[in-house]
């Protein structure tokens, strides 16, 4: 249901880690990689090289500096390898999820009301780990993502939201 609800430019669903990929990796190079698909990846763009398997991020906040029609990406910041099959090409900032408001590696409380909080996965992480039963990822799923700021405000500051 939060797929329709919340549109964005590039027509990526908003839930499922997975969801955010934008491309295969099918070849490694120096600050390069080939990708299966160029549709969705514009120079400029933000992205992130990660596992597809373990969500460990390979490479992030890497600016696409250029691409060719054949999928050649080339990117910004240090080379990393990539491996083929193992790692693919993310919308930047969908990186490993971050804990609660005031933990260790937390989103602070100034970013929940500036809604600054980034990506949908950063506050599925939050409520989830907020909440594990109220906040399953059915749960999740059903829910904008407003309804998930909205959520996250008022728990990190109850009493606050009338």
């Amino acid at each position: 249901m939060a797929n329709q609800q919340v549109g964005n430019v590039r027509g990526l669903p908003v839930v499922g880690y997975g969801d955010q990929k934008l491309a295969e990796i099918s070849a490694d190079g120096a600050n390069t990689v080939t990708i299966d698909s160029t549709r969705r990846i514009r120079v400029g763009d933000n992205i992130d090289i990660i596992n597809k398997t373990t969500g460990a991020v390979l490479a992030s906040a890497r600016q696409v500096t250029g691409l060719t029609s054949a999928g050649v990406l080339t990117y910004s910041g240090g080379d990393v390898a990539a491996t083929p099959g193992t790692h693919a090409v993310y919308v930047g900032g969908t990186g490993a999820p971050v804990g609660p408001v005031g933990e260790s590696g937390g989103v602070t409380e100034s970013q929940v009301f500036d809604l600054q909080l980034g990506n949908i996965l950063q506050l599925r992480s939050w409520l989830n780990s907020y909440n594990a039963t109220t906040y399953s990822a059915a749960e999740l799923d059903k829910m904008t993502e407003n309804d998930m700021v909205y959520a996250v405000r008022a728990l990190s500051s109850a009493g606050s939201i009338r």
